[in-house]
């Protein structure tokens, strides 16, 4: 097995025969997304970084974690914060 760089992040890989492997890249990837969203540790606190109305965090929460990105508006930062 491989981990290597891409330009958004990092991959696995391994050689395409070895079974072994593979699910063991299979068991990693079921454990990340299990247990990993990028960018914050609860999709609840998206509220505090973007402006997101019930619709928009329903979208979020119907499709992650999974291969989207989603362009959200910034939230306001508050003075002296």
């Amino acid at each position: 097995m491989i981990v290597y760089p891409t330009d958004s992040c990092y991959a696995l890989g391994c050689h395409i025969g070895d079974k072994a492997a593979l699910e063991r890249i299979r068991d990693i990837r079921r454990r990340i997304e299990s247990s990993f969203h990028p960018g914050m540790p609860h999709l609840a606190e998206v509220g505090k970084y973007a402006m997101v109305d019930n619709w928009q965090y329903r979208l979020l929460r119907a499709h992650t974690p999974g291969p989207y990105t989603f362009l959200l508006r910034l939230r306001a930062r508050r003075r002296g914060a």
